[in-house]
């Protein structure tokens, strides 16, 4: 897991950088798939790959804020599918490309499956120090 000792600036400038990448993605007319995949199902991966990625960038750079995990969790959700929101927007303009709903609600459910393992990780119990050393003979 990357170090929660790492600056807020790039924490952010990951998140920004990210959503460069979907922007990106957003303004190709085609986008590329392994042969024989059908057109759909890389839709939904793809979906769900990217608002996944999405959303552990954003839980991470709003974890340095200091709020509550609960409050942090559902602000990375809204700010994620309001950007799938933006994209499918985006995506109105560029030939070849359709909005919809369904993507939308693809981009809520992989940024959810995020936050589930966040907060999973951020709850569990840690293992001490002391307990992880190898015992001597």
């Amino acid at each position: 897991m990357i170090s929660t000792a790492t600056p807020t600036r790039l924490r952010w400038a990951a998140v920004v950088a990210w959503m460069g990448v979907i922007f990106w993605l957003s303004s190709r007319s085609t986008l590329p798939r392994p042969p024989g995949a059908s057109p759909g199902l890389v839709s939904i991966l793809g979906h769900l790959g990217a608002y996944f990625v999405l959303t552990l960038l954003l839980a991470w750079a709003l974890l340095a804020l200091g709020r509550p995990l609960r409050e942090t969790l559902a602000t990375a959700w809204v700010v994620a599918i309001l950007y799938g929101i933006s994209d499918e927007i985006h995506q109105h303009f560029v030939p070849n490309r359709h909005p919809g709903a369904f993507d939308v609600a693809t981009d809520a459910v992989g940024a959810a499956i995020a936050l589930v393992l966040v907060w999973w990780r951020l709850r569990s119990p840690r293992p001490s120090r002391a307990s992880t050393k190898p015992q001597r003979p």
